[in-house]
């Protein structure tokens, strides 16, 4: 699949879900999956430049060394915000389970509509959920 989602190979299932009746139907995620926050990463983004430099760019309201100790954050705002060339890093650097964690404990605020679906599908996530809103006091 290329950058812009347009499928470049056969068709494959994208997940490691089960079958039932022909279709593939995602597992529910574990407790551990759900609260983990640590997303895998390429370990030489600890010292790597550019990885800081898109902590700098994408969330800019806190220190670079924050964002990238817990990079869900980071993740999503590129996800949400991110140019060609910063998505196509990303891909690169961070493996498909990486980026559904992200989308199974998404920051709340973060992901608008169309960058929601969009990664939801290209990522093989089915059905796509709502979109996570903030609970609003009552």
């Amino acid at each position: 699949m290329n950058v812009s989602g347009a499928m470049s190979g056969p068709l494959r299932p994208a997940s490691s879900g089960t079958r039932h009746r022909g279709k593939i139907v995602e597992d529910e995620p574990s407790a551990a999956d759900l609260s983990a926050t640590r997303i895998p990463m390429d370990d030489s983004l600890a010292n790597d430049a550019r990885a800081e430099a898109m902590a700098r760019k994408y969330v800019w309201w806190q220190p670079p060394e924050r964002t990238l100790a817990d990079r869900r954050l980071l993740l999503a705002q590129m996800m949400t915000l991110g140019t060609v060339d910063d998505v196509r890093w990303l891909v690169g650097r961070v493996s498909e389970d990486g980026l559904r964690a992200v989308l199974r404990d998404p920051p709340v605020g973060v992901f608008n509509g169309r960058s929601w679906n969009f990664w939801h599908l290209r990522l093989g996530c089915h059905p796509v959920p709502a979109l996570p809103a903030r609970p609003m006091p009552q």
